[in-house]
């Protein structure tokens, strides 16, 4: 009668381990399929660098960081002038492949910790921490002597060019959008229009 009870009990056991071994399992599963979910929605389908709002959660991480450490950074605003015509007369796909290259262009142009976001339409962002406006001005001209031969590797003949403008915090702004606004600015003045 023992053996068959100690027997019974054992069984009970590897039973319970498998259920555990299979939910522990079922768990990290579970947990892969979130994370996997959650990083689509932050992400742009079209170029693969993070969309509107996973750029802005980097922003608002960055600058929670900045203000506890007292530490400057830097926010360009990105506008690919030409697209509307690249697609007008080369096709969507073409403007597609455009968008691609761009951001491409300006992951290859950043350090690991920059961040490049789609901000939307031909509008990117991108995150330089631990940057002064000083600074930044060689990361946006080092982006601006690669304009050139990403133009002609990509095979798009309308013209096309980027227009940056840059923000840095704090002395342009205490927010993500004063700071936005302020690039957003920028960029207009290099094209010679005046926002109010």
């Amino acid at each position: 009668m023992v053996w068959l009870a100690l027997a019974g009990a054992l069984l009970l056991a590897a039973v319970a381990a498998g259920a555990a071994v299979f939910t522990a399992r079922q768990a990290r599963l579970q947990a892969a399929r979130v994370a996997a979910v959650s990083a689509a929605a932050m992400t742009d389908s079209l170029t693969g660098v993070l969309n509107r709002r996973g750029f802005i959660d980097a922003a608002e991480r960055e600058l929670a960081r900045a203000r506890r450490y007292g530490r400057p950074f830097v926010l360009a605003f990105i506008d690919v002038r030409g697209l509307k015509t690249v697609n007008d007369t080369e096709g969507h796909l073409a403007g597609d492949e455009l968008l691609r290259q761009v951001a491409g262009l300006l992951k290859d142009s950043a350090r690991a910790d920059d961040v490049v976001g789609r901000l939307g339409g031909d509008e990117l962002g991108l995150l330089l921490p631990e940057q002064t406006a000083e600074s930044a001005v060689r990361v946006i001209g080092r982006i601006r002597g690669r304009v050139p031969d990403r133009r002609s590797t990509i095979g798009i003949h309308a013209p096309w060019d980027l227009t940056i403008g840059i923000a840095a915090f704090p002395a342009d702004g205490h927010s993500i959008e004063e700071l936005l606004d302020a690039a957003d600015h920028r960029l207009y003045e290099q094209r010679g229009i005046s926002l109010r």
